[in-house]
């Protein structure tokens, strides 16, 4: 094959065909659904904020959110006859929702309302009142609450939420999200998606894109009719995949949505597409493998994945195969795999919004054999041949050259699999003398099952680096390294299948001016098995991780090293300050994180565990604590810096209405207390005791506002009345105050 991809399809095509099936089932479905239209869920507007399958932290945006003009109050309509199932009332998540069955069987959703239709209203404010709390949720029977499409179900709000819209989901018998736009909804939208920058991105130790092991980012070039180009011709080798960071537009409005579809084309043939149609709540961790997480982690914002991570259950890929748009460039592969032989490939990606308008990169796609530097192992060559070669070419180096230690002379065939030409042999650093400490600087940075280690130095080189790998006390392994930049040298570092122990990498290699300069990198790695799970534990003993079997995707190698940061709140930290990486690398499940303290501390219902972030900030993690106060613990689902912090100081109280002293005409006054705390935060709206004239009342916590409100259902009696309020912190910190007023 010359300059053409191919799809290997093998034993597996009997499994093909029959997810084939499945999904062409799924499609009709959809279809049938589709033709029965939906009326449109709100009269405030028909413009989006929002869309189905946006990212979120840790999640899929489940729906379409419509704007409401910056307002609360508007109309909200069936889309279909059925009837309301459930309402709940909440302070977090979807605030004030509806759930409406509708006569075709799936669930319409309707979130962050202000107030329900007439009879739903007073069925909550009783169970409130039974219940003594904000929080309730209620299920009806078919037949108590029937709706025709185009009625009246509720108001719009902002519950639960810090800007006023709607949010409107519609699910499938198995309570599985639906791309709404399925279902005929009419959205104006004339605008193409926007394609910005590319990812390429190694797959392994033995992938290289532009002669490097880390992924490259390219910015696009726009060109008219939303095509888009690419500069440069990349040039790559080994498993690589592509992603790309996009956005769609919609008439009337700035905000930037996620696209419906993407196509990636090499060479003319569909190598992978995906589809935003539908997908599962339990499979919505699984964000994080159709997304590039690493890159996201790094800093460098949202990309798509344009291959299937073979881990990735979801049911967004056109290709059953698990490791779908993975390119092979000049490797072999599995069924599925597209195989890229040396040579230029034409490559095209393809972005979609439901309208149908559609974006579209064109690049070429370079495949070259990687000129890397191999050790000279072979038996049939003779090493006192080699050795003399060595000697004649240490003549040619400058000295002064230490004491003769010859059995300590490596050598290395530069640019090549075979020794052609004398020229080609190098002399890597005979005659290896006292290394000048510290003259190169050694970084790992860590993927998945390799690192990229980078040796910088502030010399010139004769030569490349050779480097050393010691894994718990013992030689395992020579690296080569290669030039990616003036005195900056790269090599790749295999550490799949390590079992627990230290990884130290030496480098040494020798300056133009004759001095032999070394430095090294060196961590403990830490397996954790998806069939086992296992433990991370820091150096004294006193942090460690936990994870059960199915807490992580693939085999993870982490790390842990004491840090020193000073929490930008200033606050004391107890202990020490505990960095476990790869941060970049999505969990699974979640793991039990514990710190044990050298003393027992006092009032150990003040510690609790944050996560520290890059500036210092803090975020409260967990407070579950030993009785004694030495041991503080609480669940993970990522791994980062953290450390035991003591919260001491109770909210802070900034406002409580009425005014202390007033006088007001109305005898239904709202009451209202605005506050914040600097640490742990409020838990919840069992912290905050609201009370009138005595006596608790049942108060709206609005976490985004940091208020909590209440509106007396009876006229209060004219005369003097008293409000009072108890903020308590998760950490058992209090504040209180208390006004007086008069009702006339």
């Amino acid at each position: 094959m010359s300059g053409n991809g191919s799809l290997l399809f093998g034993k597996d095509a009997v499994k093909t065909r029959k997810l084939l099936v499945v999904g062409f089932l799924a499609l009709v479905t959809w279809g049938a659904c589709s033709a029965q239209m939906l009326h449109w869920p709100t009269d405030a507007s028909k413009l989006l904020s929002s869309s189905f399958c946006e990212y979120r932290p840790g999640r899929f945006h489940a729906g379409i959110d419509i704007k409401t003009n910056g307002a609360v109050g508007y109309k909200v309509f069936a889309v279909r006859p059925g009837y309301v199932s459930r309402v709940v009332v909440s302070p977090y998540g979807y605030g004030r929702v509806l759930y409406q069955v509708l006569d075709t069987g799936e669930t319409a959703v309707y979130a962050h309302l202000s107030r329900f239709m007439e009879g739903i209203e007073e069925r909550i404010y009783a169970e409130q009142e039974r219940r003594g709390r904000f929080s309730v949720e209620l299920y009806f029977r078919p037949t108590e609450f029937p709706v025709e499409q185009g009625q009246t179900i509720a108001y719009t709000g902002q519950s639960g939420t810090s800007a006023p819209h709607l949010h409107f989901e519609l699910r499938d018998r198995y309570n599985c999200p639906l791309n709404p736009l399925l279902f005929g909804l009419p959205v104006q939208d004339t605008r193409a998606p926007v394609l910005r920058r590319l990812a390429l991105i190694p797959m392994d130790v033995a992938s290289r894109v532009d002669n490097d092991l880390r992924p490259a980012l390219r910015a696009l070039r726009a060109l008219p009719g939303s095509r888009f180009s690419l500069p440069e011709v990349p040039e790559v080798w080994g498993r690589i995949g592509l992603a790309v960071s996009c956005f769609d537009q919609a008439d009337g409005a700035s905000n930037r949505f996620s696209v419906y579809s993407l196509r990636l084309m090499v060479d003319g043939r569909e190598a992978f597409r995906s589809e935003y149609q539908r997908f599962c709540y339990e499979q919505n961790r699984e964000m994080v493998l159709d997304r590039e997480f690493r890159l996201e982690a790094r800093g460098y914002g949202d990309f798509q994945r344009l291959f299937r991570d073979p881990s990735n259950g979801l049911r967004f890929y056109r290709s059953p195969f698990p490791s779908a748009g993975v390119l092979l460039c000049g490797v072999e592969g599995a069924p599925g795999d597209l195989l890229l032989n040396v040579g230029q490939h034409e490559i095209v990606i393809e972005a979609r919004d439901y309208a149908g308008n559609k974006a579209s990169l064109e690049f070429s796609l370079l495949v070259v054999s990687p000129g890397r530097q191999q050790p000279l192992t072979s038996p049939s060559i003779a090493w006192s041949k080699l050795l003399e070669e060595a000697d004649s070419l240490a003549e040619q180096i400058p000295g002064p050259w230490p004491e003769d230690t010859s059995e300590s002379t490596v050598l290395f065939l530069a640019q090549g699999d075979s020794m052609r030409k004398r020229d080609e042999v190098v002399f890597f650093g005979a005659r290896r003398g006292a290394p000048v400490r510290g003259g190169l600087i050694v970084e790992s940075d860590f993927y998945d099952d390799f690192a990229r280690v980078v040796v910088r130095t502030p010399q010139r080189l004769l030569q490349p680096p050779r480097l050393a790998v010691w894994y718990s006390g013992e030689k395992t392994l020579d690296l080569v390294s290669w030039a990616i930049g003036p005195q900056v040298y790269v090599t790749g570092l295999p550490i799949q299948g390590r079992h627990r122990g230290e990884l130290c990498v030496e480098a040494e290699a020798v300056a133009t001016t004759g001095d032999t300069l070394w430095g090294a990198s060196c961590a403990t790695l830490w397996p954790v098995s998806p069939e086992r799970g296992g433990r991370v534990r820091s150096e004294d003993g006193l942090c460690e991780i936990r994870f059960e079997g199915g807490a992580v995707y693939r085999p993870l190698y982490a790390r842990v090293e004491e840090v020193t940061i000073l929490p930008a709140s200033r606050v004391p930290v107890i202990g020490k300050v505990y960095r476990f990486e790869p941060s970049d690398v999505p969990l699974k499940g979640r793991g039990w994180l514990s710190i044990s303290l050298a003393e027992q501390q006092s009032r150990p219902e003040q510690l609790a565990i944050y996560g520290v972030g890059q500036k210092g900030v803090l975020s409260f993690m967990g407070s579950q604590v030993e009785p004694r106060g030495t041991k503080v613990w609480c669940s993970i689902g990522r791994l980062g810096t953290f450390a035991v912090v003591r919260d001491s100081v109770p909210p802070v109280i900034t406002a409580l209405l009425p005014a202390d002293g007033a006088t007001l005409a109305t005898r239904q006054p709202m009451l209202r207390v605005d506050f914040y705390d600097r640490l742990s935060g409020i838990g919840g709206e069992e912290s905050i005791e609201l009370r009138l004239d005595g006596e608790r009342v049942i108060a709206e916590y609005d976490p985004p506002r940091r208020c909590a409100f209440y509106q007396p259902r009876k006229p209060l009696t004219v005369g003097p009345h008293r409000v009072s309020v108890v903020v308590t912190d998760r950490c058992g910190n209090s504040a209180r105050a208390e006004h007086r007023f008069i009702v006339r």
